[in-house]
């Protein structure tokens, strides 16, 4: 899946909002399964809470790769993503 969360500055949030729990009850449901899902998703807090696995690239290189939550442990990634001092809401 590559950025499955793209549009999420629609106009029309409450559609959008359907859709996006549509889809990721799709995601999460077909996880539980056992199904290995490949997903690129720009959002990392979306992105960190479907996942169990993250890999974190920048300029074509792995920075990051582990367990999601604890993806956002490393200082230098939580700034990096999230903007200096955020606390990560998993």
């Amino acid at each position: 899946m590559d950025v499955p969360e793209r549009g999420d500055a629609c106009s029309r949030v409450r559609r959008y909002e359907r859709r996006r729990a549509v889809l990721f009850g799709y995601v999460q449901a077909t996880n539980e399964l056992g199904v290995t899902i490949f997903m690129i998703e720009q959002n990392v807090r979306t992105g960190l809470r479907y996942g169990d696995y993250a890999s974190v690239m920048d300029d074509g290189r792995t920075r990051f790769h582990g367990p999601a939550d604890s993806t956002l442990d490393d200082p230098e990634i939580r700034e990096a993503y999230l903007g200096e001092n955020v606390a990560y809401e998993g």
